[in-house]
């Protein structure tokens, strides 16, 4: 149906102030920079509006007004002296201003809705920014839906529905626009697109400015966090990195300055939750740049909700293994699910961050003790300690839960999903093959002991088909994952099983394709909200273009191993959260026209065995049952463990 056509409320181009005093009004929006360098009310009344009282005491009743508003209309209240800019300005150590700083808020909270000088409008528009109050718990309940711990635990959903409607303006105009990506209204009519930018545009320019002062307030560290996400979503990731290093050096002084005992009227739970979904955001888009993990002090783990008891008997459900079950595991304190998944995360952007490193041409021996990699498996192996039984997936049976329990218990298991897969990847992608058989064998490099090697491959096969898993059941539960974090995560795997499929055993290949499969339809789904996503998944198929076109090739003998080619460079933007901007189709096509590679390219000859197996006869054992159970290594293995691999007549060549 057509749009039904509503004329927009007309305001002034000059706000009140400057009309007052007869200077040309910059006309930005919500608030003129004359009038916040003035530390004044800056309002944009209609064009038609008639003023009769005395224009001289034009602002004395709205700044009377302000210490009255109620906080369910309007965004907190908080009054700064005139005289602090007059002191800072006389030289002011920066210590002073940021302690006077964090017991009062910008005059930027100070700006009223623009809707409450203007008469109502049935749609959105820039005179009427504000949807109206009952559509705000419409866009909590979507980020509850879509957005909490996807990634970021930055507002506890249960509490967010009673603070939305006071918060400061430009949080809150943040969060819109982060949510608006995601679900919409008829407010805004098909404007969705403008309403987001003017958004972003507006909130930035506020807590930019507060930023740059040195303002280490929550809002604002919350509004960079939400900003940042919408850069991302919007492909501008220079700026969302801007958006990220502002908001973890203001944590960073915000801990430098913090005192004990301190009173605060923000709870710890929302301090906490700030500062980790910084470090989620560093861990995530800048691994190489994380300034949050080496600062003292940082705040406890986000409150975790209680793990929603089964609706079934534990031993009649599929995901039960007894043999799992350890008569010392009710010793292990439990620290939350959240707690749990944050520690995974932050193991995740070290790894990251070594293997840039390693692209970068570092040098490494892997299995030394005193290595990267031993360092990283060590943390791995304590991380798997301290996790409590409660939230393994026999104990937090995710696949049996029925799909409207697990929406109405999205709170824990939105996080679960997030561990479950971050435990599993973590090791996959440190134990990938590529970086193992590719990366670290070039300049001379000692070859691996084959020993090690075997249980490195070991480990990327299990595990990577354990993310492929979980997300299956994700889709099978009509769970919905938005999570960047996931999908970089999702896209590590895939370098793992794109190699895998090449395995000459039948069984292991056939199964690498298949979960090759479901992670493409995975990465399909968050492609259309990640740009960088899209361009991992556009890699992914120009890799498979490559395989198509190899397989047409018939091999001599079923038994000889696959020969493949690939250029590095593809697989380590797989691995790398940064978007190259590559268009790596077009790049492999003009290469092929003009017979020659126009990057570096790897020859890697799979066979399936590093070490002799115990039992030569397994390769004709019948294919399983095919009722399987979820933790039946057979299904996921194919063959016991040393038996299925790569060999030691390996042979990669660099070209």
């Amino acid at each position: 149906m057509p749009r039904t056509k509503t004329r927009e409320p007309r305001v002034r181009r000059s706000c009140e102030r400057c009309r007052q005093k007869k200077i040309k009004c910059p006309a930005e929006k919500p608030g003129c920079s004359h009038c916040r360098i003035a530390n004044e009310i800056c309002t944009y009344l209609p064009r038609n509006h008639v003023n009769n009282s005395n224009p001289r005491t034009f602002f004395r009743p709205l700044k009377a007004q302000l210490n009255n508003v109620s906080p369910s209309t309007s965004v907190e209240s908080c009054s700064r002296e005139p005289e602090s800019l007059t002191k800072v300005s006389e030289g002011q150590d920066v210590n002073s201003w940021h302690s006077r700083a964090g017991s009062s808020n910008s005059v930027h909270q100070q700006l009223p809705p623009i809707t409450a000088m203007l008469s109502d409008s049935p749609s959105w528009s820039p005179a009427n920014p504000e949807p109206p109050v009952d559509l705000l718990s419409d866009f909590v309940g979507a980020y509850r839906e879509k957005v909490y711990f996807q990634p970021l635990p930055l507002f506890d959903p249960r509490r967010l529905h009673l603070k939305i409607g006071t918060l400061p303006h430009y949080l809150r105009w943040s969060f819109l626009a982060l949510t608006l990506n995601f679900t919409s209204h008829n407010f805004y009519y098909g404007l969705e697109a403008k309403a987001i930018e003017y958004y972003t545009t507006s909130a930035r320019s506020i807590v930019v400015d507060m930023a740059a002062e040195g303002l280490a307030q929550l809002e604002v560290m919350q509004t960079l966090c939400l900003l940042a996400l919408c850069d991302h979503i919007a492909g501008k990731t220079s700026r969302a990195w801007m958006m990220v290093g502002m908001a973890a050096k203001l944590e960073a002084l915000r801990l430098f300055h913090s005192q004990p005992n301190t009173n605060s009227r923000h709870s710890d739970d929302a301090i906490s939750r700030c500062h980790w979904s910084i470090s989620i955001l560093e861990s995530t888009f800048i691994p190489n740049c994380n300034t949050l993990p080496d600062i003292t002090g940082a705040p406890a783990y986000p409150k975790s909700v209680s793990r929603p008891t089964p609706l079934h008997s534990s031993h009649g459900m599929k995901s039960y293994c007894a043999d799992l079950t350890d008569a010392y595991e009710g010793n292990i304190q439990d620290v939350g699910v959240n707690a749990t998944c944050l520690g995974y995360i932050s193991v995740w952007g070290c790894i990251i961050s070594y293997l840039r490193d390693i692209r970068n041409g570092a040098n490494e021996y892997p299995w030394l003790a005193t290595s990267r990699h031993s360092q990283l498996t060590v943390k791995l192996y304590e991380l798997e300690n301290i996790t409590s039984h409660r939230h393994l997936i026999r104990n937090a049976p995710f696949p049996d839960q029925p799909s409207e329990d697990l929406s109405e218990h999205r709170e824990y298991w939105a996080p679960w999903v997030s561990f479950q897969i971050m435990m599993h990847a973590t090791q996959a992608v440190l134990n990938n093959p590529f970086v193992q058989l590719v990366a670290l064998r070039r300049a001379g490099r000692n070859f691996q002991p084959r020993s090690f090697l075997q249980n490195t491959v070991d480990q990327a096969l299990f595990h990577a088909e354990w993310v492929s898993r979980l997300v299956q059941m994700c889709a099978d539960r009509q769970f919905e994952v938005n999570d960047p974090l996931i999908g970089q995560a999702v896209a590590g795997c895939v370098s793992i099983l794109w190699i895998f499929q090449f395995a000459r055993d039948r069984k292991v290949s056939e199964k690498a394709k298949e979960n090759l499969i479901t992670c493409e339809t995975f990465l399909g789904h968050l492609a259309r909200k990640w740009p960088h996503i899209a361009e991992k998944l556009e890699i992914l198929r120009t890799l498979n273009v490559k395989v198509a076109k190899q397989q047409q090739t018939p091999q001599e003998d079923e038994s000889t191993s696959a020969t493949i080619k690939f250029e590095p460079e593809m697989m380590w933007e797989l691995l790398d959260p940064a978007m190259s901007g590559v268009d790596w189709a077009s790049l492999c096509s003009a290469a092929k026209d003009k017979g020659s590679h126009a990057t570096t390219s790897a020859t890697i000859r799979v066979a399936t065995k590093f070490v002799h197996p115990i039992n030569n006869e397994v390769e004709r054992a019948p294919l399983p049952d095919p009722e399987h159970n979820l933790f039946d290594l057979e299904d996921i293995y194919g063959e016991p463990f040393l038996d299925q691999f790569f060999s030691d007549s390996l042979l990669v060549n660099i070209s």
